[in-house]
C-alpha cells in the first residue's frame, strides 16, 4: 500500500484511496515491484478466526464491454448493469444501512424511520444514472419546506464532484428549511471531492455552528486546482489531465489570472472542513450491515433530554 500511494499526488486519504483501486492491478503491483510476475501474484491474507491462507490469483483482462467503477462503488454488493453473470459480490453478513442501499442513485432523500430526522445524500454534482439534479434539488427542497424535519444529515461521503454550481442554492437554503434550533449533520470522507468539497463548504459556511462534520477528512486541500482539460499524445493512446482554475475556500482568491473566475460570483469562507468527530469505516462494521458514521450522525441529531 505504501508503494501504490507512492503513484498518486494529494492528500493521505486521497492517495490511500487510489491506492486500493490500483491493488488489484495486476501489471501495476509488478511495476512496483511487489508481484514477480505479470500475469499473476501470490497472496496471503489471514482469516478472521487466525489462519493463514495463500492462493495464486492469475491477471484477468477485462473486456471492453465490461464495466469499470471508483473504488467507492465497492461498498454495495448490488450487481453492476452489464456485468457477466459469473462475477459474484462478496455479501455482507447483515442487510446494509439505509447510506448503502440503492448505491446507483445518485441522489436519494428519504425520512429516517422513527426519528424527525431527513437523510439526504449525494453522490454527484451533476446528472447522473437518469436522474436529473436540479430536479431532485427542487424536489428535495419543496418536500422539506413542506415536512419540516427538526435536522437534516447530509451524506457527501460519495460524493466526487461535477458542477458546484448545481448545489450551491440548495446548500445555502438547507439551514433555513429546518427549525432554528436544528442541526445539520454532513458526513464526509476520503471520496468527498471537488464539488463534493465545494458543498460540504457551502454548508458549512451558510450553517456556521449548526454544522457538524461527522466521518472522515474529505479527499483535497481547501486550495485545490480543479476547471482544466486534457491534451493527448499524437501516435500513442495516452492523455494526461491539467488543471488550470484554482480554489481557495479558506481565503480571498484575487489573482483571477489563475483564480477560477466562477467563485467571484461564490463568495464563501470556511476555516476548515476537519470532522468535528472523527469515524472511520472498517470492513468489520460492512460485513455486520453497520453504519458507525450514520449511527452517530443519528445520535447526535436526538433532542436532549433535559432532567
Amino acid at each position: 500500500m505504501n508503494k501504490l500511494e507512492q503513484l498518486r499526488g494529494g492528500t493521505p486519504q486521497w492517495r490511500r484511496l487510489h491506492a486500493l483501486q490500483n491493488l488489484v492491478l495486476q501489471d501495476l503491483l509488478y511495476g512496483i515491484d511487489v508481484a514477480a510476475d505479470t500475469q499473476h501474484s501470490i497472496w496471503t491474507v489471514e482469516t478472521p478466526v487466525g489462519a493463514t491462507i495463500t492462493r495464486r490469483l492469475d491477471a484477468y483482462t477485462p473486456p471492453a464491454s465490461e464495466p469499470a467503477v471508483f473504488v467507492k462503488r465497492w461498498l454495495s454488493s448490488e450487481p453492476l448493469t452489464g456485468m457477466a453473470g459469473q462475477w459474484r459480490a462478496v455479501e455482507p453478513d447483515h442487510p446494509p444501512p439505509i447510506s448503502l442501499t440503492d448505491f446507483d442513485k445518485a441522489f436519494r432523500s428519504l425520512p429516517l424511520p422513527g426519528t424527525c430526522t431527513q437523510f439526504v445524500q449525494f453522490k454527484s454534482n451533476a446528472d447522473q444514472g437518469g436522474q436529473n439534479i436540479k430536479d431532485f434539488l427542487s424536489s428535495t427542497e419543496s418536500s422539506l419546506r413542506q415536512v419540516q424535519p427538526c435536522n437534516v444529515i447530509l451524506d457527501l461521503r460519495y460524493d466526487d464532484g461535477g458542477d458546484f454550481t448545481n448545489t450551491y442554492g440548495f446548500a445555502r437554503d438547507l439551514p433555513k428549511l429546518i427549525p432554528p434550533a436544528g442541526r445539520i449533520l454532513v458526513l464526509t470522507g476520503p471520496a468527498t471531492f471537488s464539488a463534493g468539497i465545494s458543498t460540504a463548504a457551502f454548508v458549512k459556511h451558510a450553517g456556521q455552528a449548526r454544522v457538524v462534520i461527522v466521518g472522515e477528512s474529505v479527499g483535497d486541500r481547501l486550495q485545490f486546482f480543479s476547471e482544466g482539460g486534457s491534451a493527448c499524445l499524437p501516435n500513442y493512446p495516452l492523455c494526461v489531465a491539467y488543471e488550470t482554475g484554482k480554489h481557495d475556500y479558506q481565503h480571498a482568491c484575487t489573482d483571477w489570472d489563475v483564480c477560477f473566475w466562477l467563485n467571484y460570483f461564490f463568495q464563501f469562507r470556511v476555516k476548515s472542513l476537519d470532522p468535528d468527530e472523527v469515524i472511520p469505516l472498517s470492513f468489520k462494521n460492512w460485513r455486520a450491515g453497520v453504519d458507525p458514521v450514520l449511527d452517530r450522525a443519528v445520535t447526535l441529531a436526538m433532542p436532549v433530554s433535559r432532567g
